[in-house]
């Protein structure tokens, strides 16, 4: 079996690019992965293109030699934009040696754990305040709105969800850029955000807040100290500076989950060593899969448990449940509730979900194809 073809395929989640990974066989086989950015799509595509020259005509079934041939190209531009698009091209070899050989890409990492995921509903209001008229949902104007979405979450059977800072009616007043200040008028806004979610929710709901980038570890502190009473089930902070964000985690009784943004092991490894996070967060689609184990494992020899990061087209959502279900030491997994109206159009198969927990896949490969047809029929915005 050789590789004849790897391409990356672009389209619109609605407001932003998602990109796709095909490679495709001599024997007919294709395998699927996604590695999308929002921030830097064309870099990703060119990526793929690059990396592609590197295997093309091997056999795909050798996916950790193939790997490691496409970064010792990269190793001049370690992680970053070049990582993402080799963990595109990987995905889809894992999917065609599962295909390949009739089992799933959970039993190629050595079975699974559980057989069902744990997942929390992500982005919980701050999607329907940004993207409404794409999604189609209500609208969040008011502290009652978003009260509403809290027990329509409940009512979906989710037990978990994460929301971002916001403010009713004014999608972009915590978007705009700061320089990590904390207004005493915003601790108010977030206060008065998670007090109406926990009234709405009830107590046996976890809440997580995901804080990103937005703030100083000061002001990291401050907001912890002020949710205190509202039991959050962690709050998400990103640094690229591991002892300033061992100093919030050592600051705050609340759980920190962090370094979505990392795509190296050894980069993982030094926030490991200094021990600045209870979770890991690992974005599957820009890590790779065996990478995104290697890191689990770690993670698990330093007592941190892991979640992946998912917030993008359901290709991710498998990647990241074949990850979730080999794992020991999974917290739970991301996925977002609102998306694209067209996303289920996208694949062969959807994730089967019931009451908040997805069903690990079992079928053989990634265990969903994508549809190039609907794809194409909802170009990325690229403009």
């Amino acid at each position: 079996m050789r590789i004849v073809s790897i391409e990356p395929l672009q389209c619109s989640n609605g407001w932003s690019p998602w990109t796709f990974v095909r490679v495709e066989t001599d024997t007919g086989l294709i395998g699927y992965g996604e590695c999308s950015d929002w921030q830097m799509p064309r870099a990703l595509a060119a990526g793929v293109h690059d990396l592609a020259t590197e295997i093309m005509g091997k056999d795909p079934r050798q996916v950790v030699a193939l790997t490691n041939d496409m970064a010792f190209r990269m190793r001049q531009n370690i992680g970053g934009v070049a990582r993402k698009s080799l963990a595109g091209i990987e995905a889809a070899l894992w999917d065609i040696k599962g295909q390949a050989l009739g089992v799933s890409i959970t039993e190629l990492l050595g079975g699974p754990t559980r057989d069902s995921i744990r997942l929390y509903w992500s982005h919980c209001g701050s999607y329907r305040l940004a993207h409404q008229k794409v999604l189609g949902t209500p609208p969040i104007n008011t502290w009652d709105d978003f009260a509403d979405l809290g027990r329509e979450v409940v009512a979906s059977g989710y037990t978990a969800l994460k929301t971002n800072p916001l403010c009713p009616a004014e999608a972009g007043h915590f978007a705009r850029p700061t320089d990590g200040n904390l207004e005493r008028g915003d601790l108010a806004i977030i206060v008065r955000q998670i007090e109406t979610m926990r009234e709405a929710v009830g107590p046996d709901i976890d809440i997580c807040l995901d804080l990103n980038f937005r703030y100083r570890p000061a002001a990291v502190i401050q907001i912890a100290d002020a949710l205190a009473p509202y039991e959050l089930f962690w709050i998400e902070y990103d640094s690229y500076d591991t002892e300033a964000l061992a100093h919030v985690r050592r600051s705050m009784r609340t759980p920190l989950c962090s370094a979505e943004n990392l795509t190296a092991v050894h980069d993982y490894a030094r926030f490991f060593q200094a021990g600045a996070m209870d979770v890991a967060m690992i974005d599957v689609a820009w890590n790779g899969i065996a990478q995104s184990l290697h890191i689990a494992e770690m993670a698990a020899a330093h007592e941190v448990y892991v979640a992946p990061h998912n917030y993008y087209s359901h290709v991710s959502t498998f990647m990241c449940a074949h990850v979730a279900a080999s794992v020991s030491n999974l917290r739970i997994m991301e996925t977002d509730v609102d998306s694209a109206p067209w996303r289920d159009d996208l694949v062969s198969v959807s994730p089967t979900v019931d009451h908040g927990w997805m069903q690990t896949p079992t079928t053989p490969g990634l265990g969903t194809a994508l549809n190039e047809e609907a794809l194409a029929a909802h170009p990325p915005p690229l403009s």
